[in-house]
């Protein structure tokens, strides 16, 4: 059958399948309906995204054996500009002559405007007259409202371009400053603007032999203005357009929830479907405008034979065959909204079934567990219906925030390789984006450490100097040494600030490794240079002074590029050679940047490009407006391949991007997260006005959702965050998820806590938890092939199972009893077997053994668990400089103080001599500030006491080895609450362990006592512990008399240890070893400060009063010491103070140091055993359950 060259052809399905049929049937049966009269001609089909042009050449090959050659597929709006192009006058030279139009060249075209008639907009003027007077470059905010201004014109030219004609025509009924701006724009381009070109597209005749026919596949909506053209179009070549309607009956008067409330009564609910009401609004707007069109040829499915459709070409809509819903509750939802009905009161009402897991939601505490157990659950459909990878879709309504994530956990996994990342912006895919736009902002800042240093986390970058990754842990350990916190040198900063200072400067800093290289620093040396510099050795040898140089270079060539931007900016030609300066500078173009490095020079490119046309194109520019300018570029998509390539797709959650799959995984589906927000102009017109089809940010996203909806076939998987990882608070998910939920009450009956526990599933913090490895003591998780698997719990991980096992086969503890009772947190944690010691001897250093008692429960982590400790990690270079000094550095400058002998006599040479070289060291403060410290440390470190003084001067280098036998490896256990004081100080049956102990410290100066002073008004916590340790060490050394003192800086209220035998001092050290030797087995409630305070605090008046007295005091300096900056203290034993715990053991371990009042008064009191009771509960300290539980 012939028809008639210009028609057009209407076909519609809620299936895109059906469409993609519909277009493989009718182009065999009436080929010159599609092709251009010109054979060679390319034939043009339309689509809304890549995705959909990707997913009908895969089809139509698949089902049709389709050979697609020399077929086009352009997007919507670039379809549309073509169209409009070709009604060019035929003299038109330019290729674009819609150019000036564009966003980018409207922006420096209104740049332009502002800068030379900003007059003429008095409410722009005084919205940038409070930019001037507020922020140090205006013109970046000119140019933040120039954007947004070239954005709101660019949706006027889609969905206003009458009132943009109407503007041009009528000057003198609008004179508002939109209008103005428009006109003198249109003025400066010289040429018509894509809205005139539409109207008179529509309005004028047009030239069959200029024009092909046309198709246009898979949209489900798009702008008023795009339908008519494509309209006006048909009137002279075929236009096809295959229409994918969500709804296949009449639902033009179908009503939303907020209708629904004003007109409930109206409204049978049996034939109306509160689903596509709620989210299908933008495509019903589209649905009443297509139904507007005259004068179509509407076309649809009729029958199925043989495997092939027939279709009839008719001019009403025939009569369907019912369609009967598929068995799980995502196809009952299709069924329902593709015929608009919903369950009434007399329909039998299907409960939800154990088996069915075709729509689940995913409760998850943060993003990688979302993450993670998406790839659990696509292990398992992979592994029971053998999907090809191009059947699975995963969709995040920002991709490039789980972007990392998905690669961080699919990279691990069997589906390494086989997945594809799309719609990734420029800048989180390029090695080389970030670092770029980072040069920049250093350019006009205060060159803080941090930043230049993250610089170097660019390989590109490191391979342009020639970094290596191991180079990085020297230049940050010569940077820490030489204290480099921010600022080039000391003339910028008289230059910015009025006040010139080198110290914690890169120049600074440099200038001392260089020093270094030449002269030796002397401790009595004055500074050099004028009295700014000391020598820092740090670079001696080869390659570091090959370092040094290379990150010299470094230094100096970010250093000339800021010298060479002013800050008043630079013309277009000038930022052309200077950003390519800086992509050749900086950057190493090899194998493995290559792509990269080309990209960011495209992008370079376009920038200039955009710029240099317009009559912005004179004026200088400013660092802050290219630097944001670049970074907006950057965050654009960038093209891939990636999209149904064989491979599982991760892309976003776009507009007409939901093609057929079936499994579909929606990850982020968080409450704030979708629908989107979006913030409207408050001058917008199209938001002022709300007409039909214009663009709303929440109706397009809950459009998209109905779609994804639709075209899931098997399985929609949807995660979200609704557990808090804190507090375990519980989050709500996304506005459409909740309607869902309510939609699968309503089809249901049940209620909507029922609904909520079947198909919400909950999932655990942790991968490794017990719960996600049904039978894990066993084997490692299996699925069965029943159905219902995604509303499990359960994963594949093999590492996550492994100490989920351990958690499992651990013993566990005794149930408490009661509230009070409660397990410590301790016991949670893994029990270490005691360690097979080489010759049963076991080798430790005293240090190891003092940091072992100062905070057994980091040791315990560092040591057995292998976390990172607080001494053992290096702490982050700050961008600050210390304007007050921290205790250790305070604690160290008095100690060299008082070794120094220095006075406090501001007048001799020596004082100002040691003051020069701490300020050229920068350990003291700049400025007044500094000298004042640096007397109150002098004052201080001064010693009253002449004698003490004098020993303290003449203490020497003690160093030695000692070896112990019979050292304890076990606790006793089981032990009455009579004889358990006993118990721990008698020998017990245990396994017996020989300890080597290798000590280095100052001592007296005839090793016959130690030394220490504090330098506080209070003598505790580690400090007290050291000398304590150190005491018992010396005495078991040498057989001789010692006494050991540790005072205050007042000189007095300090200790004075003495007394005590060779063989005592012994058994106090086995006591020490043997709780080291449990301390790396298990955590231990041994603390810094409060366990030190149960011991050494002073006697009350009344005795009875002493264990209430200790344990408040005790629980006092838990909370305000161990527990408050001790992460590892909180995690094993809590907030509150484990009394009964730490007491039995501090006693144990500190005896000699309990004040001898207390002591006394412990051994004559006639109340010392009911003391014992209400003070040191007895307990097993290897399981840590009070007795009697």
């Amino acid at each position: 059958m012939m028809m008639s060259s210009g028609r057009f052809y209407l076909y519609t399905s809620s299936r895109m399948e059906t469409l993609a049929d519909l277009y493989a049937d009718t182009r065999r049966r009436q080929p010159l309906l599609f092709r251009p009269a010109d054979i060679l001609s390319t034939e043009t089909i339309v689509v809304p995204t890549k995705g959909v042009a990707v997913w009908l050449e895969h089809y139509l090959c698949q089902r049709h054996s389709f050979v697609l050659a020399n077929i086009s597929f352009p997007f919507i709006r670039s379809q549309i500009d073509d169209l409009l192009r070709r009604r060019q006058p035929a003299g038109a030279t330019e290729e674009n002559p819609f150019a000036s139009y564009s966003i980018p060249r409207m922006t420096w075209d209104i740049m332009s405007l502002l800068h030379c008639h900003l007059d003429q907009y008095q409410e722009l003027h005084e919205y940038l007259d409070e930019a001037v007077n507020r922020e140090s470059c205006p013109q970046l905010r000119h140019y933040q409202l120039a954007v947004r201004i070239a954005q709101l014109f660019d949706q006027y030219l889609i969905y206003r371009p009458a009132l943009l004609q109407d503007w041009c025509d009528k000057p003198a009924e609008h004179e508002h400053w939109q209008a103005l701006l428009w006109r003198q724009l249109r003025q400066q381009a010289a040429c018509p603007s894509p809205a005139e070109a539409l109207l008179e597209f529509c309005q004028g005749e047009l030239q069959p032999e200029a024009y092909a026919p046309l198709s246009i596949f898979g949209s489900s909506v798009m702008p008023a203005s795009f339908l008519r053209v494509f309209k006006k179009l048909s009137t002279v070549v075929p236009v096809h357009f295959f229409y994918l309607n969500p709804c296949e009956e009449y639902w033009a008067d179908q009503k939303n929830k907020w209708q629904r409330r004003e007109h409930a009564a109206f409204e049978d609910t049996r034939f109306s479907n509160p689903l596509l009401g709620n989210l299908g609004m933008q495509g019903q707007e589209f649905f009443r405008e297509v139904l507007q069109l005259e004068d179509i040829f509407e076309i649809e499915p009729e029958s199925e034979a043989d495997g092939y459709r027939n279709y009839a070409w008719i001019d009403d809509r025939a009569e369907a065959e019912p369609e009967i819903a598929g068995p799980g509750i995502l196809q009952r939802l299709q069924h329902d909204i593709r015929k608009q009905v919903s369950p009434g009161d007399d329909d039998e009402l299907l409960g939800l079934s154990d088996g069915d897991d075709s729509l689940t939601i995913h409760s998850c505490h943060y993003d990688l567990r979302q993450v993670e157990v998406l790839h659990n659950h696509l292990l398992a459909l992979l592994q029971k219906h053998h999907y090809a990878l191009n059947d699975i879709l995963i969709m995040a309504p920002d991709i490039n925030r789980f972007a990392t994530l998905i690669q961080a956990v699919f990279d691990q996994g069997p589906l390494a390789g086989h997945y594809a990342l799309s719609d990734r912006s420029i800048s989180q895919d390029n090695l080389l984006a970030e670092a770029f736009l980072g040069i920049l902002s250093l350019c006009h800042s205060r060159f803080p450490v941090s930043q230049v240093l993250q610089l170097l986390d660019s390989q590109a970058l490191r391979a342009r100097f020639g970094f290596s990754s191991e180079d990085m842990v020297t230049i940050r350990a010569w940077l820490s040494e030489a204290r480099v916190h921010w600022g080039k040198d000391a003339a910028e900063r008289e230059l910015l600030y009025g006040r010139a200072f080198a110290n914690y400067s890169w120049r600074q800093g440099l200038d001392r490794l260089l020093l270094g290289l030449a002269i030796d620093d002397e401790q009595d040396s004055p500074p050099l240079l004028g009295e700014q510099l000391l020598p820092l050795s740090q670079a001696n040898g080869q390659e570091n002074r090959q370092l040094l140089e290379k990150l010299g270079q470094f230094i100096n060539a970010l250093f000339a590029l800021a010298k060479s931007i002013p800050r008043e900016g630079l013309t277009v030609q000038e930022w052309s050679g200077k950003l390519t300066g800086i992509l050749e500078t900086f950057f190493l173009a090899n194998a493995d940047s290559a792509f990269d490095y080309g990209v960011m020079a495209n992008t370079i490119q376009m920038f200039i490009q955009n710029l240099q046309p317009s009559n912005y194109a004179g004026e200088r520019i400013t660092l802050p407006v290219v630097s944001s300018i670049l970074s907006e570029a950057l965050q654009i998509p960038q093209e891939t391949a990636g999209f149904l390539s064989g491979k599982i797709t991760c892309c976003s959650l776009l507009p007409m991007r939901s093609i057929p799959c079936k499994v579909i995984a929606l990850l982020g589906m968080d409450e704030d997260a979708f629908p989107r927000q979006e913030n409207p102009l408050g001058f917008s017109i199209i938001a002022q006005e709300g007409r039909p089809l214009d663009r709303r940010r929440q109706w397009e996203d809950r459009f998209l959702f109905l779609e994804t909806l639709l075209s899931a076939q098997d399985y929609l998987l949807l995660y979200y965050h609704g557990q808090d990882e804190f507090d375990q608070k519980e989050h709500s998910p996304s506005t459409v998820i909740a309607e869902v939920l309510e939609y699968i009450q309503l089809c249901t009956g049940e209620s909507l806590s029922d609904i909520c526990s079947k198909v919400i599933i909950r999932h655990p913090l942790h991968a490794f938890s017990p719960k996600s490895f049904p039978d894990s003591s066993v084997h490692l998780f299996s699925p069965a092939g029943a159905s219902g698997l995604l509303r499990q719990v359960f994963s594949y991980d093999r590492g996550s199972w492994k100490v989920a096992r351990g958690l499992i086969l651990r013993p566990q503890p005794a149930a408490a009893t009661t509230e009070e009772d409660k397990p410590f947190p301790a016991e949670r944690w893994p029990v270490f077997p005691a360690s097979s010691w080489q010759d049963d001897t076991l080798r430790l250093s005293l240090l190891e053994l003092e940091n072992c008692l100062i905070d057994a429960s980091e040791f315990y982590a560092v040591h057995s668990l292998r976390l990172p400790g607080r001494e053992w990690s290096k702490p982050e270079l700050s961008d600050w400089e210390e304007y007050q000094l921290s205790r250790p550095d305070q604690q160290a400058l008095l100690r060299e103080l008082s070794e120094k002998e220095v006075l406090p006599q501001p007048e001799t040479d020596e004082y100002q001599l040691h003051y020069k070289r701490l300020l050229a060291d920068n350990r003291l403060p700049v400025g007044e500030y500094g000298r004042l410290t640096y007397d109150e440390l002098i004052h201080t470190g001064s010693f009253r006491d002449g004698k003490f003084k004098q020993e303290w001067q003449q203490r020497q280098q003690f160093s030695g080895t000692l070896v112990l036998d019979g050292v304890g490896t076990v606790w006793p256990e089981n032990v009455s609450d009579n004889e358990y004081f006993k118990a721990l100080q008698s020998t017990q049956p245990e396994a017996l362990l020989t300890c080597e102990i290798s000590g280095k410290f100052l001592a007296r100066e005839h090793a016959d006592g130690v030394l220490h002073c504090s330098f506080k008004k209070e003598t505790r916590g580690r400090q007290l512990l050291r000398f304590y340790v150190r005491h018992l060490y010396l005495v078991a050394l040498q057989d001789q008399p010692c006494c050991s003192y540790l005072r205050n800086d007042n000189d007095q209220m300090g200790f004075c240890l003495s007394g005590l035998s060779q063989e005592q001092a012994r058994t106090y050290l086995r006591r020490l070893l043997r709780v080291y030797t449990l301390a790396s087995q298990r955590p231990l409630p041994l603390f810094e400060y409060a366990s030190l305070t149960a011991v050494t605090a002073a006697a009350p008046r009344e005795f009875d009063e002493f264990p209430a007295k200790v344990n408040s005091k005790s629980g006092q300096d838990y909370a305000s010491y161990d527990a408050q900056y001790n992460q590892y203290v909180r995690a094993f034993w809590g907030e509150k103070f484990p009394m009964a715990l730490a007491g039995p053991l501090a006693w144990y371990c500190y005896e000699p140091l309990m004040a001898k009042t207390i002591f006394g008064k412990l051994q004559k009191s006639d109340k010392a055993d009911d003391y014992c009771q209400r003070f040191f509960l007895p307990c097993d300290l290897l399981t840590f359950t009070p007795e009697g539980e």
